[in-house]
């Protein structure tokens, strides 16, 4: 995939469109009519692979929900790649192990 560890990238899923969603927020909606109905957020890769990755989420708002709430096939998109990956920000020469 090209990510690493601690890079940061966008990370989107569909709002749903059932009026019994669990995800009523104004602030969600203004998010998917701003970006074609995709709720979009940043979010840091924890663990990556050659074609995988990992991120670790807290639920804390309407997107995080929505990912929680997904089911197995569920759409998503992601893009970017922000932020230096965690290995590349460590100074090894100065690093002591203990």
């Amino acid at each position: 995939t090209g990510y690493q560890p601690g890079h940061v990238f966008a990370l989107e899923i569909e709002r749903p469109d059932d009026e019994t969603s669990d995800i009523p927020n104004a602030k969600s909606s203004q998010n998917a009519a701003d970006n074609g109905g995709w709720m979009r957020g940043p979010y840091t890769i924890s663990r990556a692979t050659e074609n995988s990755f990992d991120v670790l989420m807290k639920v804390v708002g309407d997107r995080s929900k929505a990912f929680s709430f997904a089911s197995i096939g569920t759409s998503v998109r992601f893009g970017g790649k922000f932020h230096t990956p965690i290995i590349d920000g460590i100074e090894k020469d100065s690093t002591k192990r203990v």
